[in-house]
């Protein structure tokens, strides 16, 4: 795949349940080389204590803090943290603000975990 005339727009890192932000580094770091820009929050609580509803909030609430309004970016989330970034997407109007959304391992049928 030819990036090279692809815009770069920064990237937010999303983790999973029980996990921190440095569930990216060794990814974050790949990224950094090949030219975006990288950020990442800590989800609180990152122990499945609150909803998506309030979880998605604080990404919400990151990417006005930390990015103008006119700036697009692309959006990673892993496991949970890709359940929490579409209903980000869906509910809270990231899909302004989104332009590649990606998952990775994102139970996104759901989970018997869940139901504990």
């Amino acid at each position: 795949m030819n990036i090279e005339n692809q815009q770069r727009n920064p990237v937010l890192l999303i983790h999973g349940i029980d996990d921190t932000e440095a569930v990216f580094h060794r990814m974050a770091a790949q990224l950094r080389l090949k030219g975006w820009s990288v950020y990442s929050l800590n989800l609180v609580p990152n122990n499945g204590d609150v909803g998506l509803d309030e979880l998605a909030k604080q990404v919400a609430d990151y990417v006005t803090a930390t990015f103008a309004p006119e700036q697009r970016l692309d959006l990673i989330g892993f496991s949970m943290g890709g359940i929490v970034s579409r209903y980000y997407v869906q509910r809270l109007g990231g899909i302004n603000r989104v332009q590649r959304f990606i998952t990775i391992a994102s139970p996104h049928y759901g989970t018997v975990v869940a139901y504990g």
